[in-house]
């Protein structure tokens, strides 16, 4: 973008003529370094504003940032993986006959009303595990 549409956008993007006017002038000191040849010196609300230090954030400042990224992150991917899982669970147990279930069960016969039973038991505990 060249300075004279970096200054109209400036302008025009600036609440009032005032503010426009010091918008302005920082962009002609950032670009042009005016400030260091005494373009600016009579005016001691823009040296102010230009003197002024950028905040910095702290090294904690980033690291607290990256813990709460990581951690959220770290939320999302378990709930996913809880999803997944479920799901997968989901599919097994009503895939599961009912000479799974024995096979499971150290071969003890289960009747096939009582499996109905199971079945929608273990997939209600599972859906509820999931949330």
């Amino acid at each position: 973008m060249t300075l004279r549409a970096q200054i109209e956008t400036t302008i025009r993007t600036s609440p009032d003529s005032g503010t426009a006017a010091l918008a302005v002038c920082r962009l002609l000191d950032d670009e042009l370094g005016l400030m260091g040849n005494g373009w600016f010196d009579d005016d001691s609300e823009l040296l102010a504003l230009l003197s002024a230090e950028p905040e910095v954030p702290s090294a904690d400042h980033w690291t607290a940032l990256a813990l709460r990224i990581e951690s959220a992150l770290s939320e999302r991917l378990r709930a996913a993986h809880r999803e997944v899982c479920a799901g997968n669970l989901l599919q097994e147990i009503s895939a599961c006959t009912q000479r799974d279930l024995a096979t499971l069960l150290d071969d003890q016969e289960i009747p096939s009303a009582e499996l109905d039973v199971l079945r929608r038991l273990v997939e209600t505990r599972i859906k509820l595990s999931s949330r």
